[in-house]
């Protein structure tokens, strides 16, 4: 059984499957997540406290896409210094890789992400 892990993990999926599977795979692995669908929806539990220790960001998504929601999390005190995962299967070369923690290609394994988040809280 995997350490807990009290780091807090705010997944930004708006597929299903994929979201769900990420959920699973970090609860099993200790961390405290929340899942939602959408950057709204994301911003919306934000605003309500939800302070995530990390955010893996899907970019493309309903209703305000991954690159919108990042800006507004650049944009606040409370989560500018947050670590940003974009998981995405959208083409990332016109991305500036160094705003984010990490950037990876769909798809992208459980214990990847994983790696990633626990590499982007000790950073």
């Amino acid at each position: 059984m995997e350490p807990l892990r009290r780091t807090r993990v705010l997944i930004v999926e708006d597929d299903e499957p994929l979201r769900e599977l990420y959920r699973q795979e970090l609860v099993s692995a200790g961390f405290l997540v929340t899942a939602v669908a959408d950057g709204v929806d994301a911003l919306k539990r934000i605003d309500a406290g939800l302070i995530p220790d990390v955010v893996v960001l899907d970019l493309m998504l309903p209703q305000l896409n991954g690159l919108d929601v990042y800006r507004e999390l650049k944009a606040h005190v409370q989560t500018r210094n947050v670590p940003i995962l974009v998981v995405t299967g959208t083409d990332t070369r016109e991305l500036d890789a160094a705003e984010f923690a990490f950037v990876f290609r769909k798809p992208v394994s459980g214990a990847t992400l994983i790696r990633a988040i626990d590499a982007a809280v000790i950073n």
